[in-house]
């Protein structure tokens, strides 16, 4: 992973993307801040291409262990016997019935993101340089016409993995 770093607004960044805040008179470079605030929460940049390097090294059990995978990414039950459908940081959900993981995020100028259907290796992730644009319909739309259409497409890859990377810009 060569496009990802830890954000600074002081740090020149080769490639670095700029984000932006839509106001009624047009847009603004987004707000400066201290990633120390957010931390591990919105102080990561990174690129498309990178992402789906990170997807790769969690199928490939690079990052965790097997066990731990799976435990990250399965529904779990409360206490109380009421489904819980959140695993460090992942939404486990369906996408027209098939299990999907899904992750998103925000912080000041930017919004992302990814879904992955783990039983077709399809990986769609979007990302927007202005905060008003959010790609999350969007991807989940363009992962559910994926399912559909995935006997009569032909989808990026890299190595055996399907993907769909899109770039939103203003």
């Amino acid at each position: 992973m060569n496009q990802s770093c830890y954000a600074s607004n002081r740090k020149i960044i080769l490639k670095r993307v700029y984000g932006c805040h839509k106001k009624e008179y047009g847009y603004l470079n987004k707000t400066p801040i201290s990633f120390s605030v957010p931390y591990s929460s919105g102080s990561l940049m990174s690129a498309a291409g990178d992402m789906l390097k990170w997807q790769n090294a969690l199928n490939q059990n690079l990052l965790l262990g097997a066990n731990q995978t799976g435990k990250a990414f399965s529904r779990h039950r409360l206490n109380n016997g009421d489904e819980f459908a959140y695993g460090c940081d992942w939404h486990i959900k369906d996408v027209n019935a098939i299990a999907s993981r899904e992750h998103g995020g925000s912080i000041f100028g930017f919004k992302t993101m990814a879904v992955y259907i783990p039983e077709h290796d399809i990986y769609v992730i979007g990302l927007s340089n202005c905060d008003c644009n959010s790609p999350t319909q969007t991807v989940r739309d363009i992962t559910a016409l994926a399912l559909n259409m995935q006997d009569r497409i032909q989808v990026g890859r890299q190595g055996n993995f399907r993907c769909i990377i899109m770039h939103f810009r203003n």
